[in-house]
């Protein structure tokens, strides 16, 4: 019965993980923003994403350092 329990508390516990990859976007100046999407380069010279809020965020491209895949 113990190893019943254990199983299906694993299993509960592995199913609320996302496999969802999440980027990490550096700036040149060095701010640093955690991505839920993927950073797209976009129209008018600006790239977009989504933080881990939600929230949309522009960067002008030429300010992105590295896009990092985590």
């Amino acid at each position: 019965m113990k190893y019943v329990f254990a199983a299906t508390l694993a299993i509960l516990l592995t199913a609320g993980c996302s496999s969802a990859p999440t980027y990490t976007v550096m700036t040149q100046k060095g701010d640093v923003y955690e991505a839920s999407t993927e950073p797209v380069e976009g129209k008018g010279g600006y790239t977009t994403f989504d933080d881990m809020k939600g929230k949309k965020i522009r960067i002008k491209e030429e300010d992105v350092k590295s896009v990092t895949e985590n």
